[in-house]
């Protein structure tokens, strides 16, 4: 159900990777959120990919963009300086079949 799959989302959610936003139903998950590697989101795709819990989804959209970030000010932590990327992952159910022959 949806609580295994927000589970699975959360427990496997690499270090260089927070996520801002989870919308999920019985058709479709959308995980939004922004990394400091982008490459850290093609494991964690996969591993989302091969569970169970998302038999018969498949990667319908992943849009990766850098975000401008203004210079660090006097002061502040240099981390805040480091270049971050805009995720949007969305997982959805192939088109049901439609049976031919089918009188109404």
């Amino acid at each position: 159900g949806h609580a295994a799959r927000l589970q699975l989302v959360a427990q496997s959610i690499p270090s260089k990777v927070w996520v801002t936003r989870v919308n999920a139903n019985e058709f479709q998950l959308e995980v939004i959120g922004y990394t400091l590697d982008p490459a850290a989101l093609n494991e964690w795709v996969a591993k989302l990919a091969a569970s169970p819990l998302l038999k018969g989804q498949q990667l319908a959209t992943l849009k990766v963009e850098q975000v401008t970030l203004a210079a660090p000010k006097v002061g502040e932590n240099l981390t805040a300086a480091r270049p971050r990327w805009f995720f949007s992952l969305v997982s959805a159910l192939g088109k049901p079949t439609v049976m031919a022959g089918s009188k109404s």
